[in-house]
């Protein structure tokens, strides 16, 4: 990115977009902005008075500095004098805040008038009135850096023209990072500002201060002494000339990054774009052909020799931004995996490596049919992980209903460790504590005749003996990512593999059933799965695990807002046999 340029191309559009803001209430727009500086000026002055006020009440006699100015007859009324200032101006920084805030509402109302008609966004007036105030702010901190620097340039020519210094060698330094920003690879430093600018702008916040702050010492040091007064008026003023130029900079970058929003809103017959979020720029950028092809062999040179070639093949991911990609060689590799899957994770789903980390450091991956580990590693800051991909070959239709059979008996026959369930519910509430009277209370809305408002009513009395019983029906790791493009056939024969793992969740048995379930079906899953399972009570029948199913789904269908659908879930709920008899799970827990 060339910054030159792109600052070019940003003031001009600023002044368009600021001229837009103008030509509706030129008024409004300038009285904000002169507030705002005004304001900017009171807050300084409110700093430099107390000084001067301590400085002058410590010392015996007047300064001499102050002696120009000040009559030693009248120190004590000057003492007042200063200390009411500061008041008052601090007192006027406070009004001409809120004027300015005010008005800028104002100003922003107008604008929004003057947009689109349609609406293009979501709180597209509350946006419009957001931007209106950046550029007001943006034009008032540059006045007031411009007084501030001229006023520097009085006070003290060497501060004010190493300031100036500092600032273009800075800019000239950021010019040389953001330059990298279009390369594939980019450096940690160019990471660090794109990422971090309010860190970077801090950075150089500092350096320049601390350096101001030697300037302004050396004629004390050097030449035995200076005038104290404008020292001290020259820190503070480069303290606040600093933070005005900084918030210029954020402001700026803030309206960049919202410049496809803002066209639409300001500027009439310009159509909305999507634009890309940076995120997803930067793992193109890494998935492109030709670059990851070289990286990923970098990464599985390991387990791969010399005379092999590598093919890399692009999958449909299950989950959004999480990339998913097939890597084979000529022959198997060293490890004796025939296939391996590389998954690329964007940044806000780092986590999900994390919850997969945790859920098989407790429990086997070979007891839930998930794959082998390879190795998990960061490529450009994305999280990455290569695992046994099998065969890497799909579950034909025709085979998925006996797939998905014995893959969930196998997940049922499965018991959660006592440690995982600790540590589970003590952040996640399973269902039983999830479905509650405030959650089925928002059926109401539904309940148009008596017999619904009857029904709901028998529900909620029932609702604590309903949950006792799911509280006490058996549990098991479940995966709401398993699914057909989430399986693949293992080497073995026969075998099966469930890919992610991220957003596993412990349910009470049932709360997903077989593919085209018959009863026999699910009784004989019960009988193995009890024989592998020493904690399922030899009661624990059909109707439990229907139940499981009944209750998840009328979680769901109140969470979807499918109030009627919920109602007839509820009429089903309340005919099942373990509600109805007196003989269940929660009486012999």
């Amino acid at each position: 990115m060339n910054l030159f340029q792109q600052t070019g191309f940003f003031f001009t559009w600023f002044n368009k977009v600021f001229g837009s803001f103008w030509q509706v209430r030129p008024g409004i727009s300038l009285v904000v902005i002169f507030a705002a500086v005004v304001a900017r000026i009171c807050r300084l002055l409110a700093f430099v008075l107390p000084l001067k006020v301590i400085l002058l009440a410590s010392s015996e006699g007047v300064p001499r500095y102050f002696r120009h100015l000040i009559d030693p007859a009248d120190k004590m009324g000057w003492i007042i004098g200063l200390s009411i200032a500061a008041f008052a101006f601090y007192a006027l920084v406070l009004v001409l805040d809120a004027l300015s805030e005010r008005l800028a509402a104002l100003g922003g109302s107008e604008a929004m008038s003057e947009a689109n008609e349609i609406n293009i966004i979501v709180g597209q007036e509350d946006r419009v009135k957001s931007y209106y105030a950046i550029c007001c702010r943006i034009w008032s901190n540059t006045l007031f850096a411009m007084i501030g620097l001229s006023a520097l340039a009085l006070l003290n020519v060497s501060l004010f023209v190493t300031l100036l210094a500092l600032i273009a060698a800075e800019y000239l330094l950021s010019a040389w990072v953001v330059k990298g920003l279009d390369k594939i690879v980019i450096s940690g430093f160019a990471k660090f500002v794109r990422d971090g600018l309010g860190r970077y702008l801090n950075i150089l916040i500092t350096i320049n201060f601390l350096i101001g702050f030697l300037v302004i010492l050396m004629p004390f040091v050097v030449l035995g002494g200076s005038n104290v007064l404008i020292a001290i008026i020259s820190i503070i003023a480069i303290r606040h000339i600093l933070n005005a130029l900084s918030s210029i900079v954020s402001d700026c970058v803030r309206l960049v990054m919202a410049k496809d929003r803002i066209d639409p809103l300001v500027f009439r017959h310009v159509q909305v774009r999507n634009k890309e979020i940076r995120d997803f720029v930067s793992l193109k950028r890494l998935l492109c052909k030709g670059f990851r092809e070289q990286w990923i062999s970098r990464r599985i040179s390991s387990f791969v020799s010399d005379s092999e070639s590598i093919t890399i093949k692009w999958l449909d991911p299950s989950v959004r931004d999480i990339s998913i990609f097939s890597v084979r060689t000529s022959e198997k590799f060293t490890n004796g995996s025939d296939c391996l899957q590389l998954q690329v994770f964007g940044s806000r789903w780092r986590h999900f490596l994390a919850n997969e980390r945790f859920l098989f450091d407790k429990v086997a991956r070979s007891d839930l049919l998930a794959p082998e580990l390879i190795a998990t590693f960061e490529e450009e800051g994305f999280p990455c992980q290569m695992l046994d991909f099998g065969k890497g070959v799909d579950i034909p239709k025709s085979k998925w209903k006996a797939a998905d059979h014995l893959i969930l008996q196998k997940h049922w026959s499965c018991a959660p460790p006592k440690n995982l369930v600790i540590a589970y519910t003590a952040s996640h509430p399973l269902l039983h504590q999830r479905v509650t009277v405030d959650l089925v209370k928002r059926i109401e809305l539904a309940a148009d005749s008596c017999v619904e408002i009857e029904l709901l009513a028998k529900f909620i009395e029932e609702l604590p003996r309903i949950r006792k019983i799911v509280k006490n029906l058996p549990m098991y790791i479940h995966n709401p990512d398993f699914q057909p493009a989430n399986v693949v056939m293992s080497s073995e024969k026969e075998g099966y593999l469930v890919m992610n793992w991220g957003r596993w969740t412990l349910e009470p048995i049932g709360v997903k059933l077989p593919t085209k379930v018959n009863d026999e079906d699910v009784i004989q899953m019960l009988q193995n799965i009890k024989q592998a399972r020493s904690d399922i009570p030899g009661e624990f029948g059909i109707e439990h695990i229907r139940l499981a199913s009944q209750v998840s789904q009328l979680e769901n269908l109140i969470i979807r807002q499918k109030y009627k659908a919920a109602l007839k879930n509820i009429s089903t709920i309340l005919k099942s046999p373990v509600i109805n008899e007196e003989y269940s799970l929660a009486e012999t827990a």
